[in-house]
């Protein structure tokens, strides 16, 4: 037999799913992840800048959420994560915060102001029960 799914109609999951909340254990059903990558553009007057990450399906509650800084792109709007092709030593770091069941914001915070012209990629994955 074979497992045939469709994109944008078809829905898998894994059936059961551990999530630590503190030292909490407690096991999830029906459990699910969810992944993305995106950008947020510099404007030469700020040094945090964020963005609102909307999930593609709401989560039953609050999910836990992981982000990563994926590098820097001078110029146009990249067109997929690869497209990040350099970093900085100036991006002090790259925050989650206002984790809700259906977005997070994703935020970087810079020693000088984000310029302009460049775009500062993140990469996101976010695991709860739906």
């Amino acid at each position: 037999g074979h497992l045939f799914i469709k994109p944008g109609t078809s829905k898998m999951f894994l059936t059961q799913g551990l999530r630590q909340d503190n030292a909490t254990d407690t096991y999830e059903s029906p459990f699910t992840e969810e992944y993305g990558w995106g950008f947020v553009a510099g404007d030469s007057s700020n040094s945090r800048l964020g963005k609102t990450v909307t999930f593609g399906q709401v989560f039953a509650a609050p999910p836990v959420v992981v982000t990563s800084f994926s590098g820097l792109l001078v110029g146009s709007d990249p067109t997929l994560s690869s497209g990040f092709v350099t970093t900085t030593d100036d991006l002090v770091s790259t925050r989650t915060y206002n984790i809700t069941a259906s977005n997070v914001v994703v935020e970087f915070k810079s020693n000088a102001v984000l310029a302009s012209g460049i775009r500062f990629g993140y990469s996101w994955i976010a695991k709860g029960k739906i």
